[in-house]
């Protein structure tokens, strides 16, 4: 199912990378280990530690290899909202992890000490899931429907979740009506 997204929007075939076997690194998150339940509201636990700097990492080492300048990953201005602590939800998604992965990639690979890739996401403009969405549909229009937000897997989304719950909220703040197919409405 994922190769028609490509085609749709006119991209190359898409690399698949199985990291499956992280599940057995990643114990104990809402989205890696099936005995942990999925909550409907944030908690600690659906944060999968590094993940997206793993998968910064994976794809850091493609855009090396084919000459690409700028890695482009989802993270959005809601993402670094603080705890109650003042931790960003999602430390990861904050732009201080982009802005230091791009650090260290200018020592990782040669020429050392040179600038490689620019890591960029919505969070670094300040965007919010809404903006984002509203700016995706303005570009792609009805494929946004086609985008996955759930921490379930299935055939569609199971709308008890925090992400489908946040899906929706965003679709209403973005003024733009909520097509997503959900097992449940809350």
């Amino acid at each position: 199912m994922l190769s028609i997204y490509p085609k749709k929007l006119g991209f190359r075939d898409p690399i698949i990378v199985d990291i499956s076997s992280m599940r057995r690194i990643w114990r104990g998150t809402q989205l890696t280990d099936e005995s942990v339940e999925i909550e409907e509201v944030y908690k600690p636990n659906v944060v999968v530690p590094m993940r997206n700097v793993i998968f910064l990492a994976i794809s850091s080492a493609y855009a090396l290899t084919i000459g690409a300048n700028v890695i482009i990953y989802g993270a959005q201005l809601d993402d670094i909202s603080k705890t109650d602590s003042g931790d960003p939800l999602y430390p990861d998604c904050h732009p201080d992890t982009a802005i230091a992965f791009e650090d260290l990639l200018k020592v990782a690979h040669f020429p050392v000490g040179e600038k490689k890739l620019e890591i960029w996401s919505p969070a670094r403009e300040g965007l919010s899931k809404s903006e984002n969405l509203r700016r995706g549909y303005e570009i792609i229009k009805d494929l946004i429907y086609e985008t996955w937000s759930c921490y379930k897997n299935g055939e569609r989304h199971c709308g008890k979740c925090e992400s489908c719950i946040n899906r929706r909220r965003a679709f209403l703040e973005a003024g733009i009506p909520d097509k997503t197919e959900y097992e449940v409405i809350q």
